[in-house]
């Protein structure tokens, strides 16, 4: 197998944030070719490059093939979730008015507990 087809698993750099929006946005059920997807893009894109959000690049692996970036798992320790969850979710809106559906951030219910390791959002091109 040439190194070009190897799959590698790393760690995400901040450079990685919009692949992981687009992950995370994809395992929320928006289609990138959607204008909803197009309008929340750069909102989710500044969440995952921060560095104290659940989606950010400090808690995501990314799987490379060739040197570019085909999947990504954003994934934490369950211990952080309260502290982080408030945060994350109040900058699920922006100035321009691109905002989360309000049902989908009440489904988003799930509360991981510490001593559980929580696999949140996982997407492959």
């Amino acid at each position: 197998m040439s190194t070009e087809s190897k799959v590698i698993i790393k760690d995400a750099t901040c450079d990685d944030a919009q692949f992981i929006a687009w992950a995370v946005l994809s395992a929320i059920g928006h289609d990138d070719k959607s204008e909803e997807y197009r309008k929340l893009l750069p909102v989710v894109t500044d969440i995952c490059s921060r560095d104290n959000t659940l989606y950010s690049w400090r808690r995501t692996r990314v799987a490379t093939v060739g040197g570019t970036v085909v999947g990504c798992l954003v994934s934490y320790d369950g211990a952080e979730y309260d502290s982080l969850r408030p945060f994350t979710w109040s900058l699920f809106s922006s100035k321009e008015g691109e905002n989360l559906p309000p049902e989908v951030v009440a489904a988003n219910g799930i509360d991981p507990k510490a001593g559980e390791y929580y696999l949140d959002s996982m997407a492959v091109k």
